[in-house]
């Protein structure tokens, strides 16, 4: 499958939601194309540090507005990952690229006083940004792990190795980890 990619820093994992405000008229377009595309792909880039994936957070826009000076924000919402085998760039400039799923963590079903829903909970009740754009905590380990891994400022690198679809256990232990650490 073949799909739009927007270079981002922005580390963004299924169920993820996040709002970008589009200027560039390339990617303008690409917006009012996404009925045709099926969405497109925000693949992690961070040019001042020399990192980039190899994979992307496949999105669909989810609502539309404008800021204060006229630009155009969307919201989307990660659908899926996917791996990105190989890209190009068109005649407007805009990296089109071959795309296959790549496999996350399966859904995992946790209580509502479980650690990680609790502290997130309580996070997104003092962030005003967080809590439109998350209006509810699901009560889901891969849904709970996601969204800490998203926010929490760790290295590129090591998120990129935490989302093996085996290694869930392993992330939510270093979010423990992270979360009783800065407790204390």
């Amino acid at each position: 499958m073949k799909l739009p990619i927007f270079p981002l820093p922005i580390f963004l994992l299924p169920e993820g939601v996040t709002q970008l405000r589009i200027f560039e008229q390339r990617y303008l377009n690409m917006v009012k194309n996404c009925n045709e595309t099926q969405g497109f792909v925000i693949k992690y880039q961070n040019q001042a540090l020399g990192q980039h994936a190899t994979w992307g957070s496949w999105v669909d826009i989810i609502d539309f507005n404008q800021d204060e000076n006229g630009m155009l924000l969307i919201t989307v919402k990660c659908k899926k990952l996917v791996n990105i085998l190989d890209s190009f760039q068109n005649e407007e400039l805009l990296q089109i690229g071959d795309v296959i799923e790549k496999p996350f963590w399966p859904q995992q079903e946790v209580g509502s006083e479980h650690e990680l829903a609790v502290t997130l909970g309580r996070l997104f009740q003092n962030n005003q940004d967080l809590e439109y754009l998350y209006p509810e905590i699901v009560l889901d380990l891969s849904w709970l792990c996601a969204r800490w891994l998203e926010i929490l400022p760790i290295k590129f690198k090591q998120k990129d190795q935490l989302i093996d679809p085996a290694g869930i256990d392993k992330t939510q232990t270093l979010i423990t980890r992270i979360l009783n650490n800065a407790i204390e």
